[in-house]
């Protein structure tokens, strides 16, 4: 399959929760309650959740010989989409593949949109654009505050929550009663809304990875 077609996917839900994101800041009156963090939450989750499904495919379709957007058709280094889940579940366990092993328990994958065992899942397999992929998804980028930010959302307790504050340096930030409101930040130097640079973060990312 073509990358270029998860790529197209990828911004097409992207641009999704981008609109329910500036719909509800318009008319948004300041004052939160639990609707605003619920909807926030859900936002959050699934611009994570997206950007995850769009990582694993990369990977996957990458294993099993894809075409990317310049047109380069890669060279098949697994036989099916289970054996890359298992050379996967393992490498970001710290454990030694099965030759010819395989995986069909998603559980047992590892966080796909997470950059650091990412990173250790492209190592680990012979891609043809190993080194795209890397520097890539290795890039420097605010992805991973998003990741934070949905975490503490979804498992709300004081250490998840410390990790939302300390991302307070790179942005303009206001109170915060919920982990979720991070997403009204504004960044630094940009002053856009934290969510719509984590947005524009995995758009540009994206592109990066699928040439």
């Amino acid at each position: 399959m073509d990358l270029q077609i998860h790529f197209n996917r990828l911004e097409a839900r992207l641009n999704l929760v981008e609109d329910r994101f500036l719909n509800f800041q318009s008319n948004f009156s300041g004052r939160f309650d639990h609707r605003h963090w619920m909807f926030l939450e859900g936002l959050a989750s699934a611009a994570w959740q997206y950007w995850g499904n769009f990582s694993r495919s990369v990977v996957m379709e990458s294993a099993l010989g894809a075409k990317t957007a310049s047109g380069v058709v890669l060279v098949a280094c697994a036989g099916s989409r289970q054996e890359v889940s298992h050379i996967a579940a393992q490498v970001t366990r710290k454990r030694h593949p099965t030759p010819g092993g395989t995986n069909s328990d998603l559980r047992l994958e590892p966080t796909w949109g997470d950059a650091g065992k990412l990173n250790i899942v492209i190592n680990a397999l012979n891609l043809g654009n190993k080194e795209t992929l890397a520097k890539s998804f290795g890039a420097d980028s605010y992805i991973g505050h998003l990741q934070i930010v949905r975490n503490a959302s979804a498992h709300r307790h004081h250490q998840n929550t410390a990790s939302v504050l300390a991302l307070r340096p790179y942005y303009l930030v206001s109170r915060l009663r919920h982990p979720a409101e991070a997403l009204l930040w504004l960044e630094e130097q940009s002053k856009t809304f934290a969510f719509l640079f984590w947005l524009e973060d995995m758009r540009m990312v994206g592109k990066l990875a699928i040439a």
